[in-house]
């Protein structure tokens, strides 16, 4: 029996300290093929398997202690403590009892100190008895308890020989069991039983320990939910409500809405001794009344709820807003929003503002909301909106578009034609954006003697109301000053700042000096400004009827009679200008209407200009070799060479300061290259003498002891662009 034991104890470790190779593989294995089914599908795989492996490991642990009690192992009762600490963390540990009678006769003692016990001493254990712990293993990550609760244990502690459940704290007299449930980070829990008899199992119903059941379950509160409120309830809802039952095996759970007429078959859940019954999905039609309860079924019999009544409320509320889509001036302007519901009342409502219609209502309702638009802007906005009542239906979303239209419209063009006694004036190019002209009384015309009417023809006399785009202004005074303004209305009242014009109604034949606006007005037949008389016409002023067709082009400066036209400055005439200024001038001379090029560097001298293919040998008028302006000196001619050779008469040897091998009647023509500077002249000296010289030796030639030599040279000028 010992060895049995200890083979089981060795095992037992073993899985809890480590793993054998088989199981590395495998969990490798597992790993790969795990992921190519997806990350999330893994985690949620190794969470649940995290789960069973802790509850199997507890559940070996619980049966290693049960075996060291049931071969009295050092002569007492072993167990397991159950620790739901959030200082010390999770943990279970093996248990020694040496006093194996001490713990039921101190049992109703225990009770009463036990909370007193356990704040003042750690880590006593079995109310105030020592209890040596051998062993102790922290939960894993993600996993916690359920029962026992935060900050509270329970320790199970097995009777000598037999390995039955010993009397404790955790074990009160009349339960014919002890139960540990856990849980993981996803919500997932599992439960180990441990009956009085001895047994343990995991995932199991209370109901396994064999108790007998004389009672029926109790019913808990009926709860109607998604969403209930106060006497109505959603569709579809959910029907739930707990169930204890001491002795477990519940076998059934049914639900009804008619007050017990008809049962139908509902979800039951949990181990025992308290069990959840659950319906989803139940459907009914707007404004029934129900009458709901459940009922469940064990060996004890049949056990049924109190009844709860509920109406459905399966419509979402109405809603309604005050504005009926126009444009409008007002700003800001308010927006009432009005929602009603006949069954559990209207929740909330929330609204939401913006330019494309698409956002989505998150802000509360509580009163009108204000829209507003900038001065001299249009604006288009949209407010959405959406209700919900108290059991949760929510209205679809309602949108309405606000139009505001606060700029005036545009001011157009404004122009007069005078005649005697009387001027005819015209508008056109007057438009508006936003709510568009008024299609009655659009344009206003005011007029005054004195000056311009006011913006937004805000003084002056009006003369005219009406949709016409023109008006014959009659009964006027001649030669007399007449200022107008005409304004533009849109649809919702916005007026324009107004186009201005001024005309003098007057004679159409004027003699000469006299104060014109158009040709046909003067007896000449021509009518512009000349102050200088220089018939040239002015670009603006003053017109006046004059003697004279008046020549092409605008004065320049018509203060100055010998001045009339723009020009560029060509002062050496090659048509090729310095720069692009103009000056006013007359018949100047060096003055052109147009240049070749506007960058001549020398305009002092004709031969200096852009572009420029001649070279010359002695600087520009400006004192510079650039002929051509592109900022560098070009180059001809600079580079002497000897065109010519010299030739040997027979029996001459072969010369001994030349280059090169040369026999009788050879030349001499090697030499270097003199680079010379512009207007100046290169020579050349052949045989390797750089520089003209006539007293150095150019060729040495030897026959025997006599010296001769002969040398030739070549020249070639300068010339730079």
């Amino acid at each position: 029996m010992k060895f049995k034991l200890l083979k089981q104890r060795l095992s037992f470790k073993n899985r809890v300290f480590g793993f054998t190779l088989l199981e590395v593989l495998i969990v490798i294995a597992l790993t790969a093929t795990i992921a190519g089914v997806g990350i999330s599908s893994y985690i949620g795989q190794q969470r649940a398997k995290a789960l069973d492996n802790t509850v199997q490991e507890i559940v070996g642990f619980l049966r290693y202690a049960q075996q060291k009690s049931i071969a009295q192992e050092q002569g007492g009762q072993w167990g397991v403590h159950f620790e739901n600490s959030l200082e010390q963390g999770s943990f279970y540990a093996l248990n020694f009892d040496p006093d194996s009678g001490a713990f039921q006769n101190n049992h109703n003692l225990a009770n009463k100190i036990k909370d007193t016990v356990r704040s003042l001493f750690r880590p006593f254990y079995a109310f105030a008895r020592v209890i040596n712990e051998t062993e102790r293993h922290y939960l894993p990550s993600g996993i916690k308890y359920q029962t026992p609760e935060e900050n509270d244990y329970a320790y199970v502690l097995f009777q000598s020989l037999t390995g039955f459940l010993s009397l404790g704290y955790s074990y009160p007299s009349g339960q014919s069991y002890q139960q540990i449930t856990l849980e993981d980070s996803a919500g997932r829990t599992a439960n180990i039983i441990i009956c009085k008899q001895g047994l343990i199992a995991s995932n199991a119903d209370i109901g396994i320990c064999g108790e007998l059941d004389f009672t029926p379950p109790e019913i808990g509160g009926i709860i109607a939910s998604n969403t209930s409120f106060d006497s109505y309830v959603s569709s579809p809802f959910k029907l739930s409500a707990g169930v204890y039952e001491p002795e477990g095996k519940l076998s059934s759970c049914e639900y009804t809405i008619n007050g017990g007429s008809d049962w139908y078959e509902a979800t039951k859940s949990g181990t025992g001794p308290n069990y959840t019954c659950t319906k989803t999905g139940i459907v009914a039609e707007n404004g029934v009344s129900l009458i709901l309860n459940m009922r469940a079924t064990s060996e004890g019999g049949i056990g049924t709820g109190n009844a709860i009544q509920k109406t459905v409320d399966a419509i979402s509320p109405i809603c309604s807003d005050d504005w009926i889509d126009n444009w409008t001036a007002t700003s800001p302007k308010n927006i009432t929003i009005n929602c009603s519901d006949d069954g559990s009342g209207v929740s909330s409502v929330k609204y939401c503002i913006d330019e494309t219609n698409t956002c989505s209502p998150s802000t509360n309702y509580t009163n009108s909301v204000s829209m507003s638009c900038g001065s001299g802007s249009t604006c288009s906005q949209y407010i959405r909106y959406q209700g919900k009542d108290n059991v949760g239906n929510a209205s679809s979303v309602s949108s309405q578009k606000i139009r505001q239209d606060r700029e005036g419209p545009t001011n157009g063009i404004l122009t007069t034609e005078y005649d005697e006694y009387e001027i005819l004036l015209s508008w056109s190019d007057i438009s508006d954006s936003g709510s568009g002209l008024a299609t009655a009384d659009t344009y206003k015309l005011v007029f005054s003697t004195d000056n311009y009417p006011g913006e937004n023809c805000s003084s002056g006399s009006q003369i005219y109301l009406g949709t016409n785009t023109s008006y014959l202004h009659t009964n006027l005074t001649n030669d007399i000053t007449y200022y107008y303004r005409i304004c533009a209305y849109d649809s919702v009242g916005n007026i324009s700042v107004g186009a201005i014009a001024l005309d003098i109604p007057h004679s159409r034949v004027l003699a000469l000096g006299e104060i014109c606006f158009q040709d046909e007005e003067c007896a000449s037949g021509y009518c512009y400004r000349d102050e200088d008389g220089d018939s040239y016409a002015a670009a603006s002023g003053t017109k006046k009827c004059q003697s004279n067709a008046p020549q092409p082009g605008i004065d320049c400066d018509d203060n100055d009679s010998t001045r009339w036209v723009l020009k560029y400055k060509d002062i050496d005439g090659d048509g090729h200008c310095p720069d692009s200024t103009q000056y006013c001038v007359g018949n100047h001379l060096d003055y052109i209407s147009s240049c070749i090029t506007y960058n001549d560097c020398c305009d002092s001298d004709a031969r200096v200009f852009p572009g420029q293919t001649i070279y010359y040998s002695s600087k520009n008028a400006c004192g510079s070799w650039d002929y051509d302006c592109d900022g560098q000196i070009s180059k001809s001619g600079c580079r002497a060479r000897d065109a010519s050779t010299v030739s040997y008469s027979s029996g001459w040897y072969k010369p001994t300061a030349c280059s090169g091998t040369y026999s009788t009647g050879a030349s001499c023509n090697v030499g270097s290259v003199y680079q010379a500077s512009c207007g100046t002249t290169a020579y050349y000296q052949d045989c390797n003498v750089a520089f003209y010289t006539t007293d150095k030796d150019a060729c040495l030639l030897n026959r025997g002891t006599v010296s001769r030599w002969r040398t030739s040279q070549s020249s070639s000028s300068c010339t730079c662009k």
